[in-house]
This record gives C-alpha cells, sequence and structure tokens, in this order.
C-alpha cells in the first residue's frame, strides 16, 4: 500500500510538472504568434495604406487622406496613423481637426521614418512603428507611419494565455 502511495505521488507531481511546462511553451508559443502577427498587419496595413494615399496626397486632397487615416485608425491595434509630405511635414495626423498639420515630427523614431526609402519597421516598449514610402512611379512624395500598439496587444495576449491556463487546468 505505501509502495502504491509513492508511485501514485511521483506520478501526481510528474502530471504536474508536465503541465507547467505545457503551459510555458503555450505561453511562449502564443507570444510569438501575437508578435509576428502584430509585425504583418502593421506591414500589410502601411503598404496598402501608401498605395491608397498615391493619388491623394500628389492631389492634396485631404478628405481623402483622412478618410483612409480614420478607417486605419478604426483598427484595435492601431495607436496612430501619420502622413507625411516629401519635406517631413505632417499631412494628416489621425486627428479630427489635423491639430499637427503642417508641423514637422519631432518624436525618437523620426528621423528614420523620414529617411525612408522602402519599409522601415522600429520598436519601442510602447509601439512598432511601421513607415512605408509613398511614391508616384519612382519619385517619393512622403511616407505613412503607422503606429501598432504593443500594450493592446499584451492584454489581448493576457486574455489568451489565461483562457488557455483555464482550458488546462
Amino acid at each position: 500500500l505505501l509502495l502504491v502511495g509513492a508511485i501514485l505521488a511521483s506520478l501526481l507531481q510528474r502530471q504536474s510538472a508536465m503541465q507547467r511546462e505545457v503551459r510555458g511553451l503555450s505561453a511562449q508559443i502564443l507570444h510569438e504568434l501575437f508578435d509576428r502577427s502584430l509585425r504583418t498587419r502593421g506591414e500589410t496595413l502601411a503598404t496598402e495604406l501608401a498605395s491608397g494615399l498615391a493619388n491623394p496626397l500628389y492631389y492634396s486632397d485631404l478628405g481623402a487622406v483622412g478618410a483612409l487615416v480614420r478607417n486605419a485608425s478604426r483598427q484595435q491595434v492601431v495607436s496612430y496613423v501619420l502622413v507625411f509630405d516629401r519635406h517631413g511635414r505632417l499631412v494628416h495626423d489621425g486627428t479630427p481637426t489635423l491639430q499637427r498639420y503642417g508641423q514637422a515630427m519631432t518624436d525618437p523614431l523620426a528621423a528614420k521614418a523620414l529617411a525612408a526609402q522602402a519599409m522601415v519597421l522600429q520598436s519601442s516598449p510602447e509601439v512598432l512603428d511601421v513607415t512605408v514610402p509613398i511614391k508616384i512611379g519612382d519619385q517619393r512624395i512622403g511616407g505613412v507611419r503607422v503606429g501598432m500598439s504593443r500594450e493592446r496587444v499584451r492584454k489581448i495576449e493576457s486574455g489568451a494565455n489565461l483562457t488557455l491556463v483555464q482550458n488546462l487546468n
């Protein structure tokens, strides 16, 4: 009887260790999936915006620029969408009143965004910033920056991890 109890205790301990390992691996895999998804969504959104913004920016159609920016900004994990001209001045800042229209971008990620000749990804603890130049033919007429919120993604990821842990128990 003592031997059966020892075997049972050993099996329960092993099962508990395996569950901890599965939870740890699952959390790591979920984090990698969410991180990759954030990057892919940011790249896709910025690329599509750059393509869609080319004519409106070229013709200074602020109404069309604003409609595209507002539509993209509605996505849950988008922190900001900034459209700038070839001189680095903001054409649209995502606000209804265009509060920063004509102003230079001065944030820490702005310099690399302004110099971008192709897609540039920059990271900070708060956002993944994806910049894509806006071109008409080979002529660069500006760019678009999409800030993907790491905090919002962390909250979604935490919820997914919690659900996973509850389902494993």
